[in-house]
Parts: C-alpha cells; sequence; structure tokens
C-alpha cells in the first residue's frame, strides 16, 4: 500500500497521540510508545515527507544532555551515571525527531488524548481513594500521592494545566470535540485534579494561570481601565484565597512560617528539625545544602555524585538523618548546578529565557504556558530528573514549536 503525504500525516498524529497516552497513563510502556514514532519518523525521512528545520530549543535540549554526558568522566559512580544517561535521553531523541517535522500537522488529535489522559488518571485516582476511604474513613486519601499514584502529583498538575490550555486553544479555533459542554466538563476535571494533587507549586501556578486567563479576558471586553482596576484587585483576591481555602491556606502558612524560622537562625533549623520534617522543612534544608555544594564546587561535582556531596553536607550543617535519605535538592535549578556546573546551569537558564522570549515572538501561547510552567516548578521540584517530567516537557516544548514553525511558515532560529 502506498503512503501519500496526507495519509503520513494522519499516522503520525496518531504516533503522538500514542506517545501521549503511553507517557501518562503507562508510562512503563513509553519506551515502545518512541520506537513506534522512530521507526514512522524513518518512513518519513525516506520518503521525504519530513523536512530540516533549525530550532534552538531543540539545539540547548540536546547539549544539556552532552553536558550530563561530559559530567560522567568526573562519575565516581559509573553505574549510577550511567542509569541517568539513560533516563534522560529524552533530551536527545524528542530533539532530534521533532528538528524533522512534517510538513503540516494538527494538535487536536494529542491534544484530546492529552486532556482524556488526564481524566483517566482523575478516575483512577477516585477509585484508589474510595478504596482506601472505605477502611479508614479520611478525606486525605483524595488527595495528594494516594489520589496520584502513577505519577508524583507536581507532575500530574503539570499534565492537567496544559490539558487546559489546550482547551482554551481548541475551542478557540473551534476544533471537533472541544464544544463549550466538552470545555465545562474537561475544565472542571483538569481543575479539581490540580486541587486534589495538593501540590504548592501546582496550586500556586494555577492561581497565576487563572489570573492571566481572567486579566486577558477582562481587558478584551471592558478595555484598558476595567483591566487596570482588576489588577490592582488581583493581590486582594490572591490573599483573600491564600487565607480562606483550606488545602491552600494550611500549606501556604507552613511554608512561610518555616521560611521565617529559616532565615532568623539557620543552623537551629537544622538542629531542630530531627524527627518529622515536612515537605515545606526538607526543601528549606535541601536547598540550603545543595547551594553551598554548589558554591565550594561551580564546575559540577559530576553526574551521579550528587547524593554523595549532598549527604555529606547535611551531616556537615546537623542533618545525619535526612542524608540517609538520599533526597534530591528539590530544586532543578540547583540540582543542575550541582551536579554539572555552571555550564550546565546556564543551558537550562537559556532554555527557559530562549522559551519564553521565543514564545512572545512567535504569539505562541502554549509554549509560554509549558515553559513558563516548568520554570515555575523547577523551583520547587526537580522536574527533569524522572521520566514523569523530562519525557512530557522535552515531547511538548519540540511539537509546540513544530506548531509554530508552521504557523510562521520559517525556520525557527
Amino acid at each position: 500500500m502506498m503512503m501519500n503525504s496526507t495519509s503520513y500525516i494522519k499516522w503520525y498524529e496518531r504516533s503522538l497521540a500514542l506517545l501521549v497516552f503511553l507517557m501518562l497513563v503507562t508510562p512503563q510502556l513509553v519506551g515502545l510508545g518512541i520506537v513506534i514514532f522512530v521507526g514512522l519518523w524513518v518512513v518519513g525521512l525516506s520518503k521525504k515527507f519530513l523536512i530540516f528545520r533549525l530550532n534552538w530549543l531543540n539545539t540547548a535540549l540536546f547539549l544539556l544532555y552532552i553536558a550530563y554526558a561530559a559530567g560522567v568522566l568526573f562519575t565516581n559512580h559509573a553505574d549510577v551515571a550511567s542509569r541517568y544517561l539513560e533516563y534522560k535521553l529524552s533530551l536527545i531523541i524528542f530533539p532530534l525527531l521533532f528538528s524533522f517535522p512534517t510538513k503540516k500537522i494538527s494538535l487536536r488529535i494529542p491534544a484530546i488524548v492529552l486532556i482524556l489522559s488526564v481524566t483517566a488518571l482523575f478516575c483512577i485516582g477516585l477509585v484508589n481513594g474510595a478504596i482506601l476511604y472505605n477502611g479508614l474513613h479520611e478525606l486525605a486519601y483524595f488527595q495528594s500521592s494516594y489520589f496520584s499514584i502513577i505519577h508524583h502529583p507536581t507532575y500530574l498538575s503539570v499534565y492537567a494545566v496544559l490539558g487546559l490550555g489546550l482547551l482554551i486553544y481548541g475551542c478557540q479555533n473551534r476544533w471537533r470535540f472541544f464544544t463549550k459542554k466538552n470545555a465545562f466538563l474537561f475544565g472542571s476535571i483538569l481543575i479539581l485534579t490540580q486541587v486534589l494533587s495538593m501540590s504548592l507549586s501546582g496550586l500556586l501556578f494555577l492561581i497565576l494561570f487563572a489570573s492571566v486567563l481572567i486579566l486577558y479576558l477582562l481587558k478584551k471586553k471592558f478595555g484598558k481601565t476595567f483591566f487596570i482596576a482588576t489588577l490592582i484587585a488581583m493581590p486582594l483576591v490572591f490573599i483573600l484565597t491564600v487565607k480562606f481555602v483550606p488545602g491552600i491556606n494550611t500549606q501556604f502558612k507552613n511554608a512561610s512560617d518555616y521560611l521565617v524560622e529559616f532565615i532568623n537562625d539557620p543552623e537551629a533549623f537544622y538542629k531542630n528539625k530531627q524527627t518529622y520534617v515536612g515537605g515545606s522543612e526538607t526543601r528549606l534544608i535541601m536547598w540550603s545544602a545543595a547551594a553551598q555544594v554548589f558554591i565550594e564546587h561551580p564546575l559540577g561535582v559530576g553526574t551521579g555524585n550528587v547524593d554523595d556531596f549532598l549527604s555529606e553536607k547535611l551531616v556537615h550543617i546537623g542533618q545525619p538523618s535526612m542524608a540517609k535519605k538520599l533526597y534530591n535538592p528539590h530544586n532543578q535549578f540547583l540540582q543542575t548546578g550541582v551536579e554539572i556546573g555552571v555550564i550546565g546551569l546556564f543551558i537550562l537558564l537559556f532554555i527557559i529565557g530562549y522559551g519564553v522570549y521565543y514564545s512572545f515572538k512567535t504569539k505562541n501561547w502554549l509554549l509560554l504556558l509549558l515553559i513558563t510552567n516548568l520554570a515555575f516548578n523547577c523551583l520547587f521540584e526537580s522536574m527533569l530528573q524522572r521520566q514523569s517530567g523530562i519525557v512530557f516537557y522535552t515531547f511538548w516544548i519540540g511539537l509546540l514549536c513544530v506548531s509554530t514553525s508552521q504557523i510562521q511558515n520559517k525556520p525557527l532560529r
């Protein structure tokens, strides 16, 4: 059977949709989806259905992988370093594949599958919570890691917020499936998914996303004066949200209290947190320890050596119990800086900075949403250390850049 350009694009879009489903619902099978996509990519190259376009974001992601590969030369744990490079292969695979995009592609099918996949994760979380609740009758079983059992809650909130962006984009472009009824139904599910995930960074980003969207709609409908008045009122809305919404109130209050305690006396903070230590306390201690290691080793400690140096620093500052748990820095900027030094950190910052610039330049608001979401969450989690993050972000950055190149009809430079 002969394959023409039109039929190839249909299969290409279906393979993208399959990858989206696998990375969210059955991440252990995502390798199979990549193999299928690579096979289709090879067919496209051989039949000249794919064209090369230089993309600086893809190039930077590739260079980030090279920096990690160079860090292996200084590793004390060859097995750990090689496993790291295997986990981070997405930094090469997707930038390479999306550097040869098709001449025309629609985001509609991958967008629908993303929204339905998050809905599936939402239902799985509710079922798991109901099973646990039936035994112990605790509402907490419908939240956080009890609700998000396949991915870390922060990653689930990432998937949901991009789903919201795609839902809005699809409605604006009047895609099939993106009706008002479906927008209300799935929009509600996506928002509830973020709320039940109980990720502080996810909830804060949701508030920021909603605020920007409301401001845009108000300016478009009522003009500049009403927009400015609303902009002034936004901080009050944020304060009221933090004060009166129970889950957000508790997390924000705990985080701010711990921050004040840490600033007043860091050494006492380290020594007093020896028994139960919550997420906010852990982050402050890990950030401090990682920052100290980075200052002492500006060129990086080497790929796979982070646990050794962080554990040594934690023992030094009076946290031997935390040192045994081998936590990561809970901050991707610090994680990258500690592991592969200022060069790796510069590449990561370039990816974010150029991504924001390019999004504004091409008016690609979906890419802007994804890049700002990555930057924001990198402040609180090592987002590119797990498959749940690195596969998702590299895939969607590449795909959204491809959509931009076709809209603009010019090279991505």
